[in-house]
């Protein structure tokens, strides 16, 4: 049971894995059970909590909802790491999540921004990185390059993604963290 003020252990305590890979089975593009989870109040906040921030990079992830925004491809996170930099000032609370492709990371402008996360302050920036598993290997040795924190899931399994958005958003309050969720090349 959660209380009410109290800082919430995990996103096990406020997820159901079991609603979330149910959800997506559903999804077909490449944000797979990724997308899923944060479509998911438990994940991005609720009544009780400020809701999180979320950017999309590019148009393969379908229709935003209410309150995302949409970004292209390659200055996705540039942008969330501007919309995170002010809800931290503000004192908004919340994160902001940045869903993007591995394919970004063949734009100058997405690696660009990714570099300077290291160094930049911490914003509860949670960039989450979605795409086939041949692109693994690759995006996660050139962000841990950059001096990220990575965490890597099978993007066709809820624990495992909720796992890594889980520690994912511990790490963020210290400093730059990733999701890379990769599933098999369809």
């Amino acid at each position: 049971m959660q209380v009410v003020g109290a800082p919430r252990r995990s996103l096990f305590d406020a997820v159901r894995p079991a609603d979330v890979q149910a959800a997506g089975d559903r999804i077909r593009g490449p944000g797979g059970v990724a997308l899923a989870a944060l479509r998911h109040a438990g994940v991005t906040g609720g009544e009780l909590t400020p809701a999180d921030a979320v950017v999309l990079g590019g148009r393969a992830f379908g229709t935003l909802r209410e309150g995302w925004m949409g970004a292209g491809e390659d200055d996705a996170l540039a942008l969330g790491y501007g919309v995170a930099a002010i809800r931290s000032r503000r004192t908004a609370g919340g994160r902001t999540w940045v869903l993007l492709r591995t394919a970004a990371f063949t734009q100058g402008a997405t690696m660009e921004a990714a570099a300077m996360l290291p160094g930049l302050d911490p914003v509860r920036l949670c960039p989450v990185v979605v795409g086939p598993r041949s692109d693994a290997g690759r995006i996660v040795g050139l962000l841990r390059a950059m001096g990220l924190s990575v965490h890597q899931a099978d993007n066709d399994d809820a624990w495992s993604v909720l796992s890594a958005l889980d520690h994912a958003v511990r790490d963020a309050e210290d400093g730059a963290s990733v999701v890379v969720a990769t599933r098999e090349d369809r």
